[in-house]
């Protein structure tokens, strides 16, 4: 659970000197490599996970940031987070098509008030910071 919520990287558990504090906590443990983290892990945590954020989300006021990206297969997305005063929450990922990048800044504003609205509202959110998208 800590891999999937703490938002350090799955290659953290691959890192030598982490290995050697799990040994030192329990010698017959074995560090999960970055796949079982990723998939099996995460796909058998899915409803704890999701009901873990919202338990986050819903203890405290949060600030919504958003930031577009490319990921690896050079598909076009925006990335959502609430900030809380735990840290940060994945709360959503939109994919981009080439017709999507073309429209205008009300297409990403309507984005961000269905974000806004899925956390809860203005009373929730009490602010929001995006990078260089027009709006």
């Amino acid at each position: 659970m800590f891999a999937c919520t703490s938002g350090v990287s799955f290659h953290a558990f691959k890192n030598p000197h982490f290995i050697k504090y799990s040994k030192i906590l329990n010698q017959l443990y074995t560090v999960p490599s970055p796949y079982t983290l990723k998939f099996p892990a995460l796909d058998n945590a899915d409803e704890e996970i999701n009901a873990w954020k919202d338990g986050i989300i819903s203890s405290s006021l949060v600030c919504l940031t958003s930031d577009g990206y490319t990921n690896v297969k050079l598909v076009n997305l925006i990335n959502f987070e609430a900030l809380t005063k735990y840290g940060p929450v994945h709360v959503d990922t939109v994919q981009r098509t080439s017709a999507d990048i073309l429209k205008d800044e009300d297409y990403i504003a309507s984005l961000i008030i269905q974000v806004v609205e899925k956390l809860g509202g203005v009373k929730k959110v009490v602010g929001f910071v995006s990078d260089n998208e027009k709006l």
